[in-house]
């Protein structure tokens, strides 16, 4: 299930985002301090043009997912919590679960016609899933990170090709 973000999840939120492991697939990868990320929230908590949820299964809660909208373009993302203690198996069925509630909250609750996401190149795993659910690569181009040029893909998926039509 995807809900809303209240105040009391911010901190919570801070922590997830900065563990090394989200940080190193992130197009920024700094260390978030508190103030940023309370300016951070407080910029975007209203706008309409981008939406964050906090991803919850059998009442805990496990990550983030966004959704950022332009007058073109309609992108989304997600991170997860620390999920080392769980076996690959119980981590591939949260992110296949997660994957279909932003999925289904895209295309039935905001009914986009299209929906992109944007992966560094060497992040395989997410790819991969994102291609079992039907994402194709569109688009690759690089940016820079720190000192370093970085490869990321660009995905797209339709609303008519998830649902089969």
């Amino acid at each position: 299930m995807l809900r809303e973000i209240k105040n009391n999840d911010l901190e919570t939120i801070l922590q997830w985002r900065n563990l090394a492991r989200n940080r190193m697939v992130m197009f920024d990868n700094h260390v978030i301090d508190l103030d940023e990320h309370l300016n951070w929230w407080g910029k975007i908590k209203n706008d309409t043009s981008r939406q964050y949820f906090i991803f919850s299964h059998d009442s805990t809660d496990y990550g983030v997912v966004c959704f950022n909208q332009s007058k073109c373009d309609n992108y989304w993302g997600f991170y997860f919590k620390n999920l080392d203690h769980l076996s690959n198996r119980k981590k591939i069925y949260l992110f296949k679960v997660l994957e279909s509630e932003a999925l289904k909250y895209a295309f039935d609750v905001k009914n986009f016609g299209s929906l992109l996401c944007e992966i560094l190149d060497f992040n395989t795993a997410v790819i991969k899933m994102h291609t079992n659910f039907g994402f194709k690569p569109i688009q690759k181009y690089k940016i820079i990170r720190g000192n370093d040029k970085k490869t990321v893909i660009k995905m797209l998926l339709t609303k008519d090709k998830y649902y089969g039509q």
